[in-house]
């Protein structure tokens, strides 16, 4: 036989074509194990993600509801403005009763009356 450059690579071809199938059952049996950690690390990492999400949502909401009840405070502070009866009573003093205009509603022959 003669082992020219042509028969080298036709035996180098036959022997990578039995040898890859051998090749990829050794290494799919040792990768297997390593991608399993891999996702199993990710799934712990993204479950403590998912925790650390949940902890800022609470803290968020906390926050929100603190602000609320001192909104709150503060509008009821404002609107319930309670003064002192001294000042009350000075100020009713100094100041003359505002004039209620009278809500009666003048018959037809008053406003003629008026008029004429």
């Amino acid at each position: 036989m003669i082992w020219n450059e042509k028969t080298k690579g036709f035996a180098i071809g036959v022997g990578v074509a039995i040898l890859i199938p051998i090749a990829y059952e050794v290494v799919a049996t040792l990768a297997r194990p390593a991608a399993k950690k891999v996702i199993k690390e990710g799934l712990k990492l993204a479950e403590k993600g998912m925790e650390k999400v949940a902890e800022a949502g609470e803290s968020f909401e906390d926050l929100v509801a603190e602000a609320r009840a001192e909104v709150d405070e503060e509008m009821m502070a404002g609107a319930v403005s309670i003064e002192p009866e001294e000042e009350v009573s000075e100020k009713a003093k100094a100041e003359p009763a505002p004039k209620q205009k009278s809500t009666k509603k003048k018959s037809a022959t008053s406003k003629a009356k008026t008029n004429a």
